[in-house]
């Protein structure tokens, strides 16, 4: 039994050695941690949390939570079928999508696919209660990409198994769904040369995207009650390109590809290519296709989202991540690069980098849950001291905020929706203290007198004057 152990360990080192390195990075995701989402789930129940995801148009997602609160309503529970999923899932999607690279880069296949499907904008899916159905609609598009690459006369049918696993992504998580996109497009650009060739190989990719996501648009507007999703409305598209943060990522990609393009230019140098030779111009329009296409299919589906909701956090870029992997896929595949030690010191030390910024990350959000429970069981205090005095029990908290609230704990790195404070969210405050307290409050809405009061003050810590009590309502100001 052991050889045989041994025998497999071998013959899948890299393999082995890449899920030690997963394993280690998420060490700090084996404990609890909270995002304010969480604090939902935890007070509301798993089957409630089920319904309202049900809601936005994410049937499977719901149907996990509901099946997992069926056999336990805890949150713990949920949360670790969850990690578990998410680590199965993150692992077996690098390795089949690495097994897609091989024949185009080699031995670089699996560093290359860990790059492209764990890019550094994945960090927001690790930390959100759903993180395993996230990865699992990753897992869904790189097996509907498997069938697109296996597509042919005789294999017609691939198309449409394509789009199944493209709706069943989406179904999942709609904005993972564009990941498909530039990964498709890699393989085009990798296979066909002239323009005809990839303008039809892009159709397709087309069809069997739109068809996928027809699946998801469908059930949304047959099933779904959500006020994120109105009618078709080009002015969110403007409003999107123009003034949501979109080019902030695309100038960082943009600096990303004038390195990649250094980096490449410095070794076709080394093998006696021109760097401003034809075949490079061509490999460098292919890669500003890739990222094209990306940005499009990402942004796209904001023309059916309502006001109010266009807003970028990673995990709605993500697959603007993937692209920097598909361009050095493409540089690697095209200019047979030499210098392999180089390239391989550049890997290890961006992964290194992005091991080092999880890492912080993840450690950090356990710090930020431990400032929200500290407040929370210290508000709890004066509740009880209130309760006790007067005989009087609380069951309302009505929230207020004074003249600058802040939104991120001290020592903690906040990134995006990253390790926000659990009471600087409406829907993060009074759950966190249903949460840590074990109680049932219910959040109601506030009067203009005690807000007025409130706004004349700025806190930088717990006081308090924070607490008003009236009767059965707390009325809680965040500072």
């Amino acid at each position: 039994m052991a050889s045989k152990l041994k025998g497999f360990v071998l013959q899948h080192k890299g393999a082995c050695i890449f899920l030690s390195i997963l394993l280690f990075t998420l060490i700090p995701l084996f404990c609890m941690e909270y995002a304010t989402d969480t604090y939902v789930v935890a007070s509301g129940g798993v089957k409630s949390y089920a319904t309202f995801v049900f809601d936005s148009g994410r049937p499977l997602t719901a149907l996990l939570f509901f099946t997992v609160g069926s056999v336990w309503d805890n949150v713990t529970f949920l949360y670790y079928i969850s990690l578990a999923l998410a680590i199965f899932c993150a692992f077996l999607s690098v390795i089949l999508f690495s097994a897609e690279l091989k024949p185009v880069v080699g031995k670089w296949a699996l560093p290359l696919s860990a790059l492209t499907v764990l890019n550094p904008l994945c960090l927001e899916y690790f930390l959100f209660i759903e993180k395993g159905t996230f990865f699992l609609s990753i897992l869904f598009i790189v097996i509907g990409l498997r069938f697109f690459n296996r597509l042919s006369k005789k294999r017609w049918y691939f198309l449409p198994l394509c789009s199944l696993f493209i709706g069943l992504c989406a179904c999942i998580y709609q904005s993972a769904a564009a990941l498909f996109v530039p990964l498709v497009i890699l393989f085009i650009c990798l296979r066909r040369d002239t323009p005809s060739q990839i303008f039809s190989s892009t159709l397709f990719a087309a069809l069997a995207y739109g068809l996928g996501l027809a699946i998801n648009v469908i059930f949304i507007f047959t099933f779904a009650s959500t006020d994120r999703v109105g009618g078709i409305n080009f002015g969110n598209l403007a409003h999107a390109f123009l003034f949501a943060g979109v080019w902030q990522s695309l100038l960082i990609y943009a600096s990303v590809l004038l390195v990649l393009f250094g980096i490449s230019c410095f070794f076709a140098h080394r093998v006696g290519l021109s760097c401003f030779s034809k075949d490079t111009l061509i490999i460098w329009l292919k890669a500003v296709f890739i990222l094209f296409a990306a940005v499009c299919a990402v942004f796209a589906p904001f023309i059916m989202v309502s006001e109010g909701e266009v807003w970028f956090p990673f995990r709605i870029i993500y697959p603007l991540g993937a692209t920097i992997g598909c361009i050095c896929v493409l540089i690697k595949s095209k200019l047979q690069l030499g210098g392999k030690r180089i390239g391989a010191a550049i890997l290890c030390c961006f992964f290194a980098l992005q091991m080092i910024f999880f890492e912080a990350m993840f450690i950090t959000r356990l710090i930020n849950n431990r400032f929200d429970h500290a407040l929370a069981e210290r508000i709890g205090e004066e509740i009880s001291e209130y309760e006790e005095g007067t005989g009087k029990e609380i069951k309302n908290i009505a929230i207020y905020y004074d003249k600058s609230t802040v939104t991120k704990n001290p020592y903690v790195i906040k990134l995006g929706d990253s390790n926000v404070r659990a009471f600087s969210k409406s829907w993060g405050d009074v759950n966190c203290l249903n949460t840590v307290l074990d109680k049932d409050y219910k959040r109601v809405k506030g009067s203009d007198k005690y807000k007025s009061h409130f706004k004349g003050y700025d806190w930088q810590e717990f006081d308090e004057s924070q607490l008003i009590f009236d009767g059965d309502t707390l009325h809680l100001c965040i500072y």
